[in-house]
């Protein structure tokens, strides 16, 4: 049975082969996961630091498991789908539609206005991650954030030529860096990496 954001306790602790593990829960904690897996260091690194990140420096032996439930842990529970429908879909688009990084300054006054949370001052472990996304997929579009991922991810096919040429304005305007690859697509990458288990493994006994 799938976790109900309303009636459920949501998840601190990860249960790895039958030991359970403390997770970094919180909303900056997993877009810091999320950062760095859109940094420049290699596939094996990437995850060994979001391991690191969301288990909090002590990552279970099952490498594997690990990474799977993060990676669920990420997705809210959810399973991973190809689209979204909805202007504020951009967490599990094919193409992808926001930054935290680059739209810090637009998801900062999103949540500041339309739900009055001040994000500089809400602490990590004050907004489980899952509370986060909730939040972040319901953006109207009165919000500027909610406009831009529209604009990055919206069809172009049979628009109306006037209004496709203002939105290819904007779409180049708000460019992402890495617009072709969601997070998921990330994880996923990471962990096909026949290389993954056996790096991280002698990484840990390096430590």
């Amino acid at each position: 049975m799938k976790e109900l954001i309303t009636f459920d306790t949501l998840p601190e602790k990860a249960s790895i082969d039958g030991v359970e593990y403390p997770i970094g829960f919180g909303y900056r904690t997993m877009m810091a996961i999320e950062m760095e897996m859109y940094s420049d260091h290699n596939d094996e690194q990437k995850l060994l630091n979001a391991l690191n990140l969301f288990y909090l420096g002590n990552i279970p032996p099952n490498v594997t498991a690990a990474a799977e439930y993060m990676t669920w842990f990420f997705r809210a529970g959810k399973e991973a789908k190809k689209e979204e429908s909805g202007a504020a879909s951009g967490l599990r688009k094919t193409r992808r539609g926001y930054c935290f990084e680059q739209d810090a300054q637009l998801l900062y006054a999103a949540f500041r206005q339309q739900y009055g949370i001040d994000l500089r001052r809400t602490k990590n472990l004050e907004l489980h991650w899952w509370e986060f996304l909730a939040l972040f997929e319901a953006l109207d579009e009165g919000t500027k954030l909610a406009k831009v991922i529209y604009w990055r991810t919206c069809p172009l096919k049979d628009m109306p030529k006037k209004q496709k040429k203002y939105i290819q304005k904007m779409r180049s305007l708000y460019a992402l860096k890495e617009p072709e690859s969601t997070m998921d697509a990330k994880l996923k990458l990471a962990q096909r990496n026949a290389k993954m288990k056996e790096y991280v493994r002698k990484r840990m006994e390096e430590s």
